[in-house]
Formats: C-alpha cells, structure tokens, sequence
C-alpha cells in the first residue's frame, strides 16, 4: 500500500493502548523513497489529540534519547 501524497509505503499497521490506557490508537509503519523507517498514528478511539503526519524513526530516536523523564504524550509534542 503507497500513499501518493506522502510517498510513504506502508510496511504494517497495528493498533495498541495510548499512554493514558483510556482509548486505543492505530498506527502505521512505513518506509519513505530512501528507506528510512516512518511511524504515524493514524487514528485514536478517545477524544484525545494526535498528530497523523509521518514522523521519522531517527527523529524519533532523537528525541527520546535527549529525554531523562518518563515518556508521555508531551515528551512526543516537538515532532
């Protein structure tokens, strides 16, 4: 499955708990035209906010290793 918009092929999509444990987001994982690994939620059962845009593995990883706290919703908002 591609998206024309984005040139993102999608390689898996899944589902799993948000942080909060309240509702339950889907997520995909793709991998752009240079083979950098891309993750998205693509949709949240509850009312709370997400961000759908592709996000990169290596922003991802940036950020998370800059993180000395518990990761939360918040620590994500830079991406």
């Amino acid at each position: 499955m591609t998206t024309e918009a984005t040139e993102i092929r999608i390689l898996k999509e899944g589902s799993c708990p948000s942080s909060s444990g309240k509702s339950e987001l889907a997520y995909q994982i793709g991998c752009n035209e240079k083979d950098e690994i891309q993750f998205r939620v693509s949709k949240n059962s509850g009312n709370g906010f997400f961000n759908s845009g592709w996000q990169s593995l290596k922003s991802i990883m940036a950020l998370l290793e800059e993180t000395e706290h518990q990761i939360t919703g918040a620590t994500l908002l830079p991406l």
